[in-house]
This record gives structure tokens, C-alpha cells and sequence, in this order.
């Protein structure tokens, strides 16, 4: 107990060296201020998916908005779906379904859980763009390139994960 306690207060004491990225100063992009709490885009109960927010989930693709313009599109959630399809076994996608999961709350939840987060997160917690790094031409050549989402693109996503 001692030696915990003597540490946390150690660690406490540590100046932070956390890497976590952070948005661009909000007076040159007024659209990266920190969100109100009015502007937190889940609501406090989940609530059950309409076919329009599957439509919009459906239809998001993470690569529509990168700096250069021969970049393919991606769609999350048939991208993430073939990918828990794939992986595991049992698959990551009958696991979801065994538990009681549609095959879009377990692509999201599989999508998040790889490398999604980086934009779904900033969105979630109320920013109106997240800007995240991709390497959309992989394998074939490792080109690093900056890609963004808007709120309301995202936001079906978010829904998703959240219901």
C-alpha cells in the first residue's frame, strides 16, 4: 500500500507525456471549438436505429474528404463487415450475432475497435470535424495522407455504436 501510494503521488507529480493529438487553434477554424454540452451528439438513452441512420451509416465513406484526389472511397460499414467476416473463429461477425448484435452494431463495434475511433471519437465527444491520418493506397505504395469528416456524416456511425 505504501509503495502504490508513494508512486501515484510520484506519477501525479510527473508533468504529462501523453500523446494525444489535439485540434488546430479554434480562432483560424472556428468548426474545432470544444463543444457545449448541448452539442454532444448522443443522446442519453440509446435508441433503437431507424432506417435512415442505417442508410446514412451505410453510406459513409471515411475517404470522401482527403487531401489528395485519387484516393478510393472506402465505406465503413461494408468494409468493416467483410472484415469481421473474415477474422476469427468463430468470425467476429457470427460472435456479434450470437450475442445478440445486428451485423451493423458489430461492424461498428469491430470498425471503432481497429482505427475508426480516431474520427468517431473527437465526433462523439462534440467536435463538428475530426482530421486523422490514413494509408489508403496500401499495400501497393505507403503514402500518408490527411483525411476529414464532418459531424453530420459521422454521426449515423456514432448512433450505431451507441444503440
Amino acid at each position: 500500500f505504501l509503495l502504490m501510494t508513494t508512486s501515484s503521488k510520484a506519477s501525479s507529480a510527473q508533468p504529462s507525456t501523453s500523446t494525444q493529438t489535439t485540434a488546430p487553434s479554434s480562432s483560424k477554424h472556428p468548426e474545432y471549438q470544444r463543444p457545449d454540452d448541448d452539442d454532444r451528439c448522443l443522446p442519453s438513452q440509446p435508441e433503437q436505429l431507424d432506417s435512415k441512420t442505417i442508410q446514412a451509416y451505410e453510406a459513409l465513406d471515411k475517404w470522401k474528404l482527403c487531401d489528395q484526389s485519387d484516393v478510393p472511397s472506402r465505406l465503413v460499414y461494408q468494409h468493416n463487415r467483410s472484415r469481421a467476416a473474415a477474422t476469427g473463429f468463430p468470425t467476429r461477425l457470427k460472435t456479434g450475432s450470437n450475442l445478440g448484435l445486428t451485423d451493423h452494431e458489430t461492424a461498428a463495434i469491430f470498425g471503432w475497435t481497429t482505427g475508426d475511433y480516431r474520427f468517431i471519437n473527437p465526433i462523439a465527444r462534440g467536435l463538428h470535424v475530426a482530421e486523422f491520418d490514413e494509408y489508403p493506397f496500401l499495400p501497393n505504395k505507403l503514402t500518408k495522407v490527411k483525411c476529414r469528416l464532418y459531424r453530420e456524416d459521422v454521426v449515423p456511425y456514432v448512433t450505431v455504436l451507441h444503440s
